[in-house]
């Protein structure tokens, strides 16, 4: 970050350790972080926690009073946003039983969840990760158990989605493409010492598919 060839970088999935060693860096290097937040430098960041609240309140108003939260256990910015979104969301609803369980970032780590899920009685989950989805959906299936009849699933967009995945998972859909070209504009700005707004906040869209369908 001291060198001379480097015009300029967008930073993403830093940790709070990672922002705190970079606000103390003396650089001058332009820098953009990509949904991460900090007092230091600008950002493009979407807006986690008013999108999780939001998946609360539509599975209220499906009819649903036992909710969970499946995400992985990952100190960064996105995930405890998205948290702190459900617990808002709960609390404002007052839902009668909210669970948050944490699993391995991965569709074994969804699948291991399940048995919680059951145990809970949850009729609805929310996760943070697209392949945590699929193993819950996976697991649920290989039970015989319905959805979204027995139990509704939305994730977040498959940024983490591999090849033959599918589009299967409702989810909240982070507008990537258009936060990249933002941030590479505010970087362009940055450079050519140009003011700039600090903090740009995306909202994120419900794409419904089959595990939460949209109803008339």
């Amino acid at each position: 970050l001291k060198g001379e060839f480097c015009d300029g970088l967008i930073i993403s999935g830093m940790n709070q350790a990672d922002i705190s060693f970079l606000e103390q860096l003396d650089t001058e290097i332009p820098i953009i972080l990509f949904n991460c937040e900090s007092d230091e430098f600008p950002q493009v960041i979407c807006d986690d926690s008013q999108s999780s609240a939001s998946i609360v309140n539509l599975f209220v108003s499906r009819g649903h009073s036992n909710v969970s939260m499946v995400t992985p256990l990952i100190d960064a910015g996105g995930f405890n946003r998205h948290l702190l979104g459900f617990a808002n969301g709960c609390a404002s609803n007052n839902v009668e039983t909210a669970s948050v369980f944490f699993c391995e970032y991965s569709r074994e780590g969804g699948q291991r969840s399940v048995d919680q899920l059951i145990r809970c009685g949850a009729t609805a989950v929310y996760t943070t990760s697209y392949q945590i989805a699929l193993g819950i959906l996976q697991e649920l299936q290989s039970r015989k158990i319905e959805v979204p009849q027995e139990m509704e699933i939305i994730s977040i967009n498959p940024i983490d989605s591999l090849p033959g995945d599918g589009d299967l998972i409702t989810t909240l859909d982070i507008p990537v493409n258009e936060m990249i070209s933002t941030a590479l504009l505010m970087l362009i700005d940055l450079k050519n010492k140009k003011q700039i707004e600090r903090r740009k906040l995306f909202p994120m869209n419900l794409i419904y598919r089959s595990t939460c369908p949209k109803r008339d």
